[in-house]
Formats: structure tokens, C-alpha cells, sequence
């Protein structure tokens, strides 16, 4: 018998082909089960490098502070207190500002391999280190280890820790003393006091003075271990102190600073390091005899090539006493000095370029009474181009030293003489050159220009224009570079530049090209490679230009701030036309419009 009914024949289908959604649910489920396996087994990785970093660990012995160049020991020691083994374990120690590895001065980090650290393992590793600066600070130092778990393959863990070293004051104390006020060469006398700041006997310690150029050393209390500024603080017991005295005299501008200064310096293997340095400042004392220097009546006069400089060098007597037999003596020093034109009723002597009056020259020298003052002149010129070699060749300055002395001296005056010195340093500015050039055939830029040459009414005519900037003996910044486009003149909008991050830009709207440039460098164009731009322009010359030269940019100008003196520098170049006189492959062409 036969059944027709739909339910039975549906369920016989659906017995034949199961339903999709059920392989959406295994798939689901397969699914979940990979990510809940990953997700265990990361899981059980960091959990294990969680009990693993519990049971590993770093600890620090050794010396909890030390004095400025002091040399002292840190232990780091490690261990392993699981049951794992640590693979290819490494030992780094990380150093503040301040304090040195004495056998790796140059380093800030030092990591030392120590190989598998198996379970329950332990070891230490010694630093000596040396303290350079930091007085009365505490320094971090922090020290790592690194390793990795067997089971984990390539990845790497990290233990990290870090303790305070208390840093000192330098092994030995130092301070200067001497009366402010210096009288120009008359003896003075600098006192040097030191002491042992630690608590243990002190060797290869050093004390250094170091003298400013102006002094003129004498003689010394204790005789110096070398030279005439260096002395060894040998055998230097807990707390001990000394002192010596330094005698010597200064010539100087009158009241202008300068600096005494005592180093500390302490050796370890075989290398100083300066531990304590202590400096003290001076002044020298208004002469009873004094002498000024002026220039052209300015007091920051900026020279130039081919300058003319007028000095007046004043001398005055600041004293109740009457100076005899007085003498001016002037120095000039600079490349720049052009000693064929000077002009003065001094004595010259060209070997040694000076100037000198005295009592045969300028009477007045013979006897200058008290409050009296007076006054002599030198006039000379600069050259009139740069002595340009190197590129260090640059920032050229003149330097002007007026001195006069007399063998009169003030009663209770323990100096040979009296002398007043003054001293003047002109800088000379910078000068920097913009050339403009035109071309129509222009090969070598790698632009090609097309249309007629001569240039023909109505047909547009390509061309190169060339901006160079040759800079001489200053640093520019701020540079400015400037012309505009005659009428029939369109920017094609190729240009290039040998600086990378600066090109001309064409302004439509006031119809100008302008090159703005940071920094030129002092001597390029003359050592260094010139600065500079090309870009090209087309030309359509109209019919009332007919016989006659077409112009392509106006003068072309430039601006820039001279870095060295800080004065403002110009110049500029004649506007550009189709005679082309740059481009020798037209020479022989005529240069003006035709019909």
C-alpha cells in the first residue's frame, strides 16, 4: 500500500542530506576549542614565567656610597630558585651620569654572558667603579637579567633591579684665594688650600692650576711635581690638609675678568679623571696709568674689505704722582690689516708689527703729570679680498692692544713698573655675491629649451636662468633671493636646486621668482660648491620688441643676515635680455627680436 502523505516523504528527505546550520554549529565549536587551547597554552606560558620570575631574582653588596673619584665595588649576585633552566642567562648593569666602569671608561652599559642557569643555582659578578661627579646625590644603577625557558623557545625574559649608590664629596677638597682687584703686572699671590675628604690614605691624586693667558707665573711656595702648574698629592693621610702660594702677575685690559681654576685629578689604571675643580674670578685694577682705544668713533664697530680705520689711542694719569719717561706701544694682529697704507708719526717695526711712541716722538711721554691726559692716532686700511684657502678659513676679526708703561712706580708698589693696557677686537663682515645667467642652450643643466633663437614676434622661446650664490667669509642665514618675469615672459615650472630643501617659487600674482634659503655656509662658491638654482622661463616677444633685445627678469636681488657680525648683507645682478652673454653657443647670432 501505498502512502502519499507530504510528512513522511519530508522526513525521508531530510534523513538523506543533514541540514546546514549543523555544520555551522561543529564548525563553532572545533573553533572554539583551538582558541581556548591556544589561550591555555599562553596562558600556561605566562604563568610559568610568572612563578619562574618569582623564584629568580638579583641583589646587590658591596659599597652603599663613595666619595667623588673614589673607587668602589658593586656585587651583583643572581639566582635561581626554581626548578627550571634558564637558557643563555646574561648580566647587564646600566650606569647614571657620573659614574664610570674603571675598565670600561667609555661605556654606560656593560652585559656580561653567564650561560644555562640550572635549578637552584646562584653566582655574582664584581664592578669596579669610580664616581666622577654628582656631589651629595644619590645615582641609580640598575641591573638586569636576561633569559629564556627552554619550553618557550627563542623568547627572551627579563629580571630587573636597581639600588642607590650615595655619592659623596670629592676625595679632596680644594678652594682658591687672592685680592679682587689685580694691578697690572704687579705680583699677587694665589693661595691654594686642599684636604683629604676620606677616611683613608690617598694616592695618585693630582692638583692641577690651570692659568688664564694673561698671567705670568713667578714662583711657587712648594715646588711643582711638573712644569710650573702641576703638583702630586702623594701619601695623602685621612683628613690631612696643605696649602701653597703661587706668585705671578697679569697684563691685561683694565677691568677685565679673569680666571684662576684648581683640578683635582685622580688616577686609576693608568687614566686621570678630573674629580673637583674649583675656579675663581679676578678683575684687573684701573691703572694710576691708564690708556683707552677707540674706532672711528664707534664702540662696536664692524670692519670690511677695504675699510679705513681710525685709532685713537688716550692715554691718562690717574695718580698724584708724575710718570717719566712714558711709552706707548700698540700690536695689531689680523690677516686683514693692510700695512702698506698706515698713517701715524709712531715708529714702526714691520717684524714684529708695532707701534711705538715715546719722548722722541710725542714729547708729552716725557713727563706725564698727574690728571694729565692725552691722546695718539694710528690710521691704517684693511685689504682688499679675503685670505680664503680652507673652508676653516673664516669669522676674520682685528685685534688691537694698546699698552703704555713707565718705569715710575707708585711708593709701596712692588712692581718694576707701571703699566695700563687696553685692548680692542674688531670683527670684519662677511660679503656674498649673486650672479644671474642666461642661456638657450643649456646642455649641462640637463633642461633643454625649445622655439627660435633669434627670438621671432608671436613665437615663444624657451630659456635657463642660473641664480649663483658665491658666500665668502661668513656664515648667511636668512637669504633672500628675488627678480620678476618681463611682460611676454611665462614660468614654465621646471627649476632645480643643489639644495635639497629650498627652490625658487614663481609668484603669479605679483609676477616675481623668489629663493628663500636658511643658511649659506661661509665659503662656498669659493672652497665649498657655490649655492645654486636653475629654472626655466619661455619668452614671446611682441611685434613692438622688433630689432631690438628682449629683456627676460629684472635685476635680480639679495638679501641676508651676516651670522658672525649680525650686520645685513646685499647685492645684487644686472637684469637678463636675449643678448645673452653667459651662453657662448649664441655669440655669433644676433640677439634681437625679428619679425
Amino acid at each position: 500500500m501505498v502512502n502519499n502523505s507530504p510528512w513522511k516523504e519530508e522526513v525521508r528527505i531530510k534523513s538523506e542530506k543533514p541540514p546546514r546550520k549543523k555544520w555551522w554549529i561543529i564548525g563553532g565549536v572545533f573553533l572554539a576549542v583551538v582558541v581556548l587551547v591556544g589561550a591555555g597554552i599562553n596562558f600556561y606560558f605566562y604563568y610559568q614565567n610568572s612563578l619562574v620570575n618569582q623564584g629568580v631574582g638579583i641583589a646587590f653588596s658591596g659599597d652603599s656610597s663613595a666619595y667623588v673619584g673614589q673607587q668602589f665595588k658593586l656585587d651583583v649576585n643572581y639566582f635561581n630558585n626554581t626548578n627550571l633552566v634558564l637558557k643563555d642567562a646574561s648580566l647587564s648593569l646600566s650606569l647614571p651620569d657620573g659614574i664610570l666602569f674603571l675598565d670600561a671608561p667609555g661605556q654606560r652599559v656593560e652585559e656580561k654572558s653567564i650561560g644555562d642557569l640550572g635549578p637552584g643555582s646562584l653566582g655574582n659578578i664584581t664592578y669596579n667603579l669610580v664616581a666622577t661627579n654628582g656631589t651629595q646625590s644619590l645615582q641609580k644603577i640598575q641591573a638586569s637579567l636576561l633569559y629564556g625557558l627552554f619550553q618557550t623557545g627563542s623568547s627572551r625574559f627579563e629580571r630587573q633591579s636597581s639600588v642607590d649608590i650615595n655619592i659623596l664629596d670629592p676625595i679632596v677638597a680644594v678652594s682658591l684665594s687672592a685680592p679682587q682687584n689685580i694691578a697690572n703686572g704687579q705680583n699677587f699671590d694665589l693661595t691654594v688650600n686642599y684636604k683629604n675628604n676620606t677616611g683613608q690614605n690617598l694616592s695618585g691624586v693630582s692638583l692641577a692650576l690651570v692659568y688664564p693667558p694673561i698671567y705670568k707665573f713667578q714662583a711657587s711656595s712648594v715646588q711643582p711635581t711638573t712644569g710650573n702648574n702641576t703638583w702630586i698629592l702623594d701619601s695623602l693621610s685621612p683628613g690631612a690638609s696643605g696649602s701653597f702660594t703661587v706668585t705671578g702677575s697679569v697684563t691685561g685690559a683694565e677691568q677685565s675678568f679673569f680666571q684662576m681654576e684648581a683640578d683635582i685629578n685622580a688616577q686609576f689604571n693608568g687614566q686621570n679623571y678630573l674629580v673637583n675643580s674649583q675656579k675663581l674670578q679676578l678683575v684687573v685694577a684701573s691703572s694710576p696709568l691708564s690708556v683707552s682705544v677707540s674706532l672711528n668713533d664707534s664702540p662696536n664697530y664692524v670692519s670690511k674689505l677695504s675699510d679705513n680705520l681710525n685709532y685713537t689711542i688716550t692715554y691718562q694719569n690717574n695718580s698724584s704722582v708724575a710718570f717719566q719717561n712714558a711709552a706707548i706701544t700698540v700690536t695689531l694682529t689680523g690677516d686683514l690689516y693692510d700695512f702698506s697704507s698706515f698713517q701715524t708719526n709712531g715708529f714702526f717695526n714691520g717684524l714684529t708689527q708695532t707701534f711705538t711712541w715715546n719722548a722722541s716722538n710725542l714729547p708729552e711721554l716725557a713727563s706725564i703729570a698727574p690728571n694729565q691726559s692725552g691722546s695718539v692716532s694710528l690710521v691704517i686700511g684693511t685689504k682688499s679680498s679675503y685670505p680664503i684657502k680652507r673652508i676653516s678659513d673664516k669669522n676674520f676679526s682685528l685685534a688691537f692692544k694698546a699698552q703704555i708703561s713707565s718705569q715710575t712706580v707708585l711708593p709701596n708698589s712692588n712692581t718694576s713698573q707701571t703699566t695700563g693696557l687696553a685692548q680692542l677686537t674688531t670683527p670684519i663682515q662677511g660679503m656674498v655675491n649673486i650672479l644671474s645667467e642666461g642661456y638657450f642652450r643649456d646642455a649641462a643643466s640637463g633642461i633643454l629649451n625649445s622655439g627660435p633663437f633669434p627670438p621671432r614676434v608671436n613665437q615663444p622661446t624657451e630659456y635657463t636662468i642660473h641664480w649663483i650664490i658665491n658666500n665668502y667669509s661668513t656664515d648667511i642665514s636668512n637669504v633672500k633671493v628675488q627678480a620678476s618675469l618681463a611682460s611676454n615672459v611665462a614660468w614654465t615650472g621646471v627649476v632645480k636646486s643643489n639644495i635639497s630643501s629650498s627652490s625658487p617659487v614663481y609668484d603669479p600674482s605679483s609676477n616675481t621668482i623668489t629663493w628663500q634659503i636658511d643658511r649659506v655656509p661661509a665659503t662656498a662658491g669659493i672652497v665649498l660648491p657655490a649655492a645654486e638654482a636653475i629654472f626655466q622661463i619661455k619668452s614671446t616677444p611682441s611685434v613692438n620688441q622688433i630689432n631690438s633685445q628682449a629683456q627676460l627678469i629684472s635685476q635680480t636681488t639679495l638679501t641676508a643676515t651676516d651670522n658672525f657680525t649680525n650686520v645685513p648683507l646685499s647685492d645684487s645682478a644686472s637684469e637678463i635680455t636675449t643678448a645673452l652673454p653667459d651662453d657662448s653657443t649664441v655669440s655669433s647670432v644676433s640677439k634681437n627680436v625679428e619679425p
